[in-house]
């Protein structure tokens, strides 16, 4: 097996690996954010998402996944434990 091969061996594990720790924890992460402004349509916008997605962590009734939970955290300029609560 070439070079190539054990590239795309390496391609496929790292991208086998990310979707299983994205699973994973979508299942735990908890929107936990205490904020004294809501988090605004251009926010939302600017993590890619509508308000109505925000609305529906805000309620626990979605779990982001971690890309999303990152990328709030980014918006907010705030640390992702203090946004999330792993459970």
């Amino acid at each position: 097996m070439g070079c190539l091969g054990y590239t795309l061996i390496a391609l496929v594990i790292v991208i086998a690996l990310s979707i299983a720790l994205e699973l994973f924890l979508s299942e735990y992460l908890l929107y936990h954010y205490d904020h004294d402004e809501p988090f605004d349509e251009s926010e939302a916008a600017q993590v890619g998402v509508r308000r109505e997605t925000i609305m529906r962590l805000e309620k626990a009734q979605y779990n982001p996944s971690l890309k999303l939970a990152i990328d709030i955290a980014r918006v907010v300029e705030a640390p992702i434990e203090e946004i999330f609560v792993f459970k």
